[in-house]
């Protein structure tokens, strides 16, 4: 019981009332695959943003294994990164769409894995703050009939790159998660985390990292639609 009143309260909204939608960008490829959906940079060789849906009957069908073979993205016309692009650089190969969220159909757990889904993230960051984000998320999900996410990097300002093909080093990354509640009502809670390793002396707790829908516009350059 403790648990579960513990994951309710940091899900707790920001906003309500609403449903989160991107405005469309300049230059953006938008690519649909079985489980998610994202918008393409390339000149950053990394999504602007992924939205995907987690129900209970996925979470709860993770049989799967999620596999640790990453490959390009064949519906990005221009070409994605590669994993020669992350090699020797120390960054990891970070999810935008958690593959632990996709082990319930292996054509998911395949496209999990695409090189579009996929962002530099220190390693202090992504097995540590986002990974326990990514496990709140998901076992918050438990729940509810479906919880929606809309995640992406914070690609703005002078970033530096990795790669022949220049894949942008984020300086931070963003997530939105909007749920409905019996009533009907939509509530929405946000999270901005920074892009770096973390000593023991700066990690803090998940309710720090939460932020109002317009901060993540404000640091992301994108422009949500609230229905």
């Amino acid at each position: 019981m403790k648990r579960i009143k513990l994951l309710l309260l940091m899900l707790l909204p920001l906003i309500g009332f609403s449903q989160v939608y991107v405005e469309s960008i300049d230059g953006e490829q938008i690519i649909e695959h079985k489980a998610y959906k994202l918008s393409y940079n390339e000149n950053c060789e990394q999504a602007n943003w992924v939205y995907y849906v987690n129900t209970i009957n996925q979470i709860r069908n993770d049989s799967l294994e999620r596999g640790t073979s990453f490959r390009m993205d064949p519906d990005v016309k221009t070409k994605t990164a590669s994993n020669r692009d992350y090699s020797k650089t120390g960054f990891d190969k970070g999810h935008l769409a958690p593959a632990a969220d996709m082990l319930y159909d292996k054509d998911v757990v395949y496209e999990a894995n695409y090189m579009s889904n996929i962002s530099p993230q220190y390693p202090g960051l992504n097995r540590g703050p986002w990974l326990q984000l990514e496990s709140r998320v998901r076992e918050f999900s438990w729940f509810q009939d479906s919880v929606h996410v809309l995640v992406g990097p914070i690609l703005t300002g002078d970033m530096e790159t990795i790669g022949g093909n220049e894949v942008c080093i984020p300086s931070s990354y963003f997530k939105i998660i909007f749920y409905k509640q019996c009533d009907g009502v939509w509530n929405i809670t946000c999270f901005i985390m920074p892009n770096q390793n973390f000593e023991e002396s700066e990690k803090k707790p998940l309710n720090e990292y939460m932020v109002s829908l317009q901060v993540v516009e404000e640091k992301s350059g994108l422009n949500f639609k609230l229905d």
